[in-house]
């Protein structure tokens, strides 16, 4: 029976871990968006890609830092970003009255002429 318990809690541990996952990415998403620009000179080269980006989160639910860890194949389209998520550090990206874990979230940040 110890087991079985120990197993639940530990299936609920993850299930936590993974909620807390989504919504810091459903955050980081939603701000990146707000935030991002497309570059003029990627325009003008017809430059499109997804540039992934994780963001490092503090127990606290603020980020503490940004990088690129795919590039689009186009250094403007991932300097453009960077820049986008540099602005996000320092910010809240899950509620920190509900989660207290660390944790690094990627996200796909996509490049697309219309």
């Amino acid at each position: 029976m110890e087991k079985v318990l120990q197993n639940i809690v530990a299936g609920s541990q993850i299930s936590k871990m993974q909620d807390m996952k989504n919504e810091a990415a459903a955050n980081i998403v939603y701000m990146m968006e707000r935030y991002k620009k497309y570059p003029k000179q990627a325009r003008r080269l017809n430059a499109e890609g997804i540039t992934d980006i994780t963001f490092s989160i503090e127990k606290n639910g603020v980020v503490k830092s940004a990088e690129v860890t795919k590039s689009s194949g186009y250094t403007v389209l991932d300097n453009a970003a960077l820049k986008a998520a540099e602005k996000i550090v320092g910010l809240n990206a899950v509620n920190n009255s509900t989660y207290n874990e660390y944790l690094k979230v990627t996200v796909p940040v996509d490049f697309y002429l219309k």
